[in-house]
């Protein structure tokens, strides 16, 4: 599989690259009115083209960076964003789509959060986008996380629908390797 080169976006709120291949592997599975939620969010480059093409009855972002947060409450006043950690947030209610890039370390327990939306009441969501990354030179400590959660959606039933790898410049984790799971 060869690495697909973009430059970073990390606080860009513009509909950059990066964006625009994560949204283009989600987009056959997304429909009108579908309920997201958006782990380490960032400043949720995905939400420009999510509400300009397929709005969204509700979309709810977290994320640990205040920054990110307030600039996404001043872009996106009708969505919900919360500053909080994966592992402090109450899932009380379904989500259709789980878009989780930026998959931190161990520190964070982020397979729990996959574990318990899991674990609602209508199994999970219909479509999951996972994103973690690598240093050039082999697997950061996100590589076993991400590789857990994969196999969380897979022992679940989840049809892995597209996985790639991207190279983004100037990037602290700059090997960026991303999976579409879907509902089977």
């Amino acid at each position: 599989m060869k690495p697909t080169k973009i430059p970073c976006d990390y606080l860009g709120r513009e509909g950059s690259r990066r964006a625009e291949i994560l949204f283009s592997a989600i987009e056959p599975y997304l429909k009108a009115s579908m309920t997201y939620l958006d782990i380490g969010c960032g400043t949720a480059p995905l939400t420009l083209f999510i509400d300009e093409l397929l709005p969204p009855a509700r979309y709810i972002g977290i994320d640990l960076n205040s920054e990110a947060i307030g600039a996404c409450k001043s872009e996106y006043p009708h969505h919900t964003w919360l500053c909080i950690r994966s592992d402090a947030f109450v899932i009380e209610i379904h989500h259709d789509v789980v878009i989780h890039t930026g998959i931190n370390s161990r520190r964070f327990n982020d397979a729990e959060i996959h574990g318990r939306i899991l674990d609602t009441p209508d199994s999970g969501p219909s479509v999951v986008l996972l994103e973690s990354g690598d240093y050039h030179d082999g697997p950061s400590d996100t590589h076993e996380i991400y590789e857990e959660i994969r196999e969380l959606y897979r022992d679940r039933g989840f049809l892995l629908k597209r996985e790639e790898v991207l190279v983004i410049s100037h990037f602290p984790v700059p090997v960026r390797r991303y999976a579409v799971f879907i509902r089977s």
